[in-house]
């Protein structure tokens, strides 16, 4: 329920002013204008928006033992970014464990285009490494 209401928010949020009588000697507002500011705050509301789904725990729950680390990081290849977002938490929730991924989890945080996955493999990486 909180989640829609904040996008409603957002949504709201996009939506260009409604058209007002410009102050004596200003300039109106040209219609490109008015669709830039609009653009931009929508991309403000999409990076809210992705901003608050990267705080959470993957969507369903995860049983990152039931597969090796080497399976897992099989998956941070994969083409989806859901399927690489699950791989690097159950990476993480391997610990230890994980360390046979360490290659491929290199790899994420230097390359991936998802900056979930980059930001969790780079985590995963420093635990790994040590002091």
């Amino acid at each position: 329920m909180r989640r829609a209401a904040a996008l409603a928010l957002l949504l709201a949020a996009c939506e260009p002013p409604p058209a007002a009588t410009p102050p004596a000697g200003a300039a109106a507002q040209t219609p490109p204008d008015a669709a830039r500011e609009a653009q931009e705050q929508r991309r403000i509301a999409f990076a809210l928006e992705a901003e608050q789904n990267t705080a959470g725990a993957p969507p369903a729950p995860l049983d990152a033992g039931a597969r090796p680390a080497e399976a897992w990081a099989a998956d941070l290849a994969a083409p989806d970014v859901p399927t690489r977002r699950q791989a690097v938490h159950a990476l993480a929730a391997l610990g230890e464990a994980a360390r046979p991924a360490l290659p491929a989890l290199e790899r994420a945080a230097a390359e991936d285009d998802d900056f979930v996955v980059r930001r969790e493999a780079a985590a995963i990486v420093t635990a790994l490494s040590g002091p």
